[in-house]
């Protein structure tokens, strides 16, 4: 029969184990749901800064919320409307080549996720 030190590490060791579970699982969660909240406020201050006629930091950005959105692979439409608000910035700036390689790029996106969802 065991010893009550060796009952006790166990039913110790089990708790931490538990504990240690229960606290990775919700930490995951937490900063799966945090990541789309960061890409809305880059996102926002970036298309903020566009319709103020500030390219360059419209620039920075939208490049920081295209960043976040490679990070979240399940959400191609937040992708897709970065990639469509960058392009429309680089309209504006007359960098025509670069923004239809955008846009085209979103489109992609369209017809390979969208397509799949419509009637």
């Amino acid at each position: 029969m065991p010893n009550q030190e060796f009952l006790n590490a166990a039913i110790l060791l089990i708790v931490g184990v538990l504990l240690a579970l229960f606290l990775y699982s919700t930490s995951r969660d937490f900063l799966r749901g945090f990541q789309p909240r960061r890409w809305l406020k880059f996102f926002l201050a970036g298309n903020k800064a566009r319709l103020a006629n500030r390219p360059a930091e419209a620039r920075r950005l939208l490049h920081k919320a295209g960043l976040l959105s490679r990070r979240l692979p399940h959400n191609w439409q937040i992708r897709a409307l970065t990639l469509s608000e960058f392009a429309e910035l680089l309209r504006a700036q007359g960098k025509f080549r670069q923004a239809e390689r955008l846009r085209r790029r979103q489109l992609t996106l369209h017809a390979q996720f969208g397509a799949a969802r419509s009637p």
